[in-house]
């Protein structure tokens, strides 16, 4: 089953995004009259000035900027065993945790585009992928069943992906990003987990929780750094990190981390 819920300030998002595009289109007429002097019909500093107004108030009613409508929230029943779940953010900021109760999946998202929650014959499948007209920069939100055993692939190019996976069972996690940071929070489930996480300049981050086992493969460019903030972990090997418990524990990780100019933190 599948379901919307619409938040009901129309009129005040109408104004946000008025605001947002033609401060946007301000600024840019601005910075274009400084540069160009042929193309001045009003003093460039009070038309950039307006832009840069317009925007900070765009951010300052909605506490974001604000460039199209509101995320939407879908939910999705069904009796399920094992799912998958697909994220293509683009631009767009996406937090992801755990669902309560009798949920499959519940996303809010957008505020263009439909996520697609599949539920047939036992397996689940979720994907939220950005469309690539218009842009979305909203913050997007996933939370999928505890007790369920998925499979998770994440990518962003601009946005960050916050990932709690400690209340999720997963036997696979892919977390890619570009420019956006990438933090990962592992999963104390019992089982195994193998996690590939990547990225190019945006900084990485994984916690370890207290019970579980982890074994870490760090691969860098030159322009990268490991800050190493976790006790538990012992180091046996160049860019080899392991916990001493990690062949007894009940919950295990496999990491392996790639990336070119971005920080990794293990914490």
């Amino acid at each position: 089953m599948l379901g919307s819920i619409m938040p009901p300030s129309v009129t005040l998002r109408r104004v946000e995004i008025a605001l947002f595009w033609g401060g946007l289109a301000l600024t840019v007429l601005g910075a274009v009259m400084m540069a160009v002097p042929a193309a001045r019909f009003a003093p460039p500093a009070i038309v950039l000035g307006a832009g840069l107004a317009a925007l900070g108030l765009n951010v300052l009613l909605g506490g974001d900027f604000i460039a199209g409508p509101r995320v939407r929230t879908y939910t999705a029943r069904g009796q399920v065993v094992r799912g998958r779940a697909e994220i293509a953010a683009g631009l767009a900021d996406v937090v992801l945790g755990g669902a309560p109760g009798d949920r499959v999946a519940t996303v809010s998202f957008g505020p263009f585009g439909r996520p697609r929650i599949d539920v047939e014959e036992g397996m689940a499948n979720v994907r939220l992928a950005a469309p690539k007209f218009p842009p979305t920069l909203a913050r997007w939100r996933a939370d999928l069943a505890s007790n369920i055993l998925w499979d998770l692939d994440a990518r962003s190019t601009l946005g960050s992906l916050s990932l709690d996976l400690s209340e999720l069972r997963l036997e696979r996690v892919s977390a890619r990003t570009t420019l956006g940071g990438l933090r990962v929070v592992c999963p104390v489930t019992r089982g195994l987990t193998e996690l590939e996480l990547s990225s190019t300049v945006g900084p990485v981050e994984v916690v370890i929780p207290e019970r579980v086992g982890a074994a870490i493969t760090v691969a860098t460019g030159p322009f990268a750094a490991v800050r190493q903030k976790n006790e538990r972990l012992l180091a046996p090997g160049q860019r080899r990190y392991v916990t001493a418990d990690y062949e007894t524990a009940a919950s295990q990780v496999e990491i392996r981390i790639t990336t070119s100019a971005g920080d990794v933190t293990l914490a």
